[in-house]
């Protein structure tokens, strides 16, 4: 019963408040293919052409699209894990320019925009243990003057917040399952309170069952702590279960943008409706 059950879906239909968080304008993505002597670029591929959308508190926003269609380097844009001359446009986050902020105000700002990566297995240091992993944040962000008292309360709070017990915190990743070990992942970007978790490919590593109890988890966090998400996949279900508005990529252009149900139950563009036959919603 609940595997059958973990295979129907509801639409998030969740409300969530107007001020803006995070606002992207004629956002595109080059990669240098061919450069001179000198190191100048001479022929680039164009990975993300222009677009522009922007995400609220507590908004989940679909990306979605094929393998190629520029889903992941506009992750790693909005995260600024690319080299600036390889992004072009402007990103404003929580007011500021997040393209433009360099040292601590830049080290300020990546607490507020964390990224969950696609493989729960392999993001996780196998020689870590959950104590360490979720600990390792707060030292990148240099809150480890922080008592051990108090790491340790931060670092429990986390694991609580994703359904796991203080027990895990002496376990490795290789001691998890799938479903924990992306738990732990989450806690370990939750701990720092941030303000929009990106997220790629969060289930698709997991079975249709564990697949459900995570997207649960992350509605809940949601509300909580009013958070907003960027979830890219190429599961429609996923997206459908916990995105009110969605983008659509296809080698690298925006065909669609607009709220889930709408463009599932009507999609304009003919490469959506294929999409959608293909995912049987």
């Amino acid at each position: 019963q609940m595997l059958i059950q973990s295979m129907r879906f509801h639409y998030n239909q969740e409300s969530y408040q107007q001020n803006t968080l995070l606002e992207v304008k004629n956002l595109s993505v080059q990669y240098p293919t061919k450069k001179s002597f000198l190191g100048k670029t001479l022929e680039s591929f164009v990975a993300l052409e222009p677009l522009s959308f922007c995400l609220r508190e507590r908004e989940s926003l679909g990306i979605i699209g094929e393998s190629g269609s520029g889903k992941s380097s506009l992750a790693h844009a909005l995260c600024r894990l690319l080299e600036s001359n390889i992004v072009q446009g402007e990103m404003e986050f929580l007011g500021e320019k997040f393209f433009a902020l360099k040292g601590k105000e830049l080290r300020h700002f990546r607490k507020k925009i964390q990224i969950i990566f696609q493989d729960p297995f392999s993001s996780l240091n196998p020689k870590m243990n959950v104590f360490q992993i979720l600990q390792e944040g707060l030292k990148a962000h240099k809150e480890s003057h922080q008592t051990p008292q108090m790491i340790r309360a931060k670092i429990i709070q986390s694991l609580t917040d994703v359904g796991l017990e203080e027990s895990y915190l002496e376990r490795y990743p290789n001691e998890l399952s799938g479903g924990q070990r992306q738990r732990i992942s989450i806690a370990r970007s939750l701990i720092l309170r941030p303000k929009v978790l990106i997220l790629d490919e969060p289930t698709s590593a997991l079975d249709r069952a564990t697949q459900n109890q995570i997207l649960t988890l992350l509605l809940n966090l949601s509300k909580q702590y009013h958070l907003s998400y960027l979830c890219i996949s190429h599961d429609l279900s996923v997206i459908a279960s916990l995105c009110q508005n969605v983008l659509v990529l296809k080698e690298g252009k925006m065909l669609e943008y607009g709220v889930t149900k709408e463009v599932f139950k009507s999609p304009k563009h003919p490469y959506v409706q294929t999409l959608l036959k293909a995912s049987e919603l």
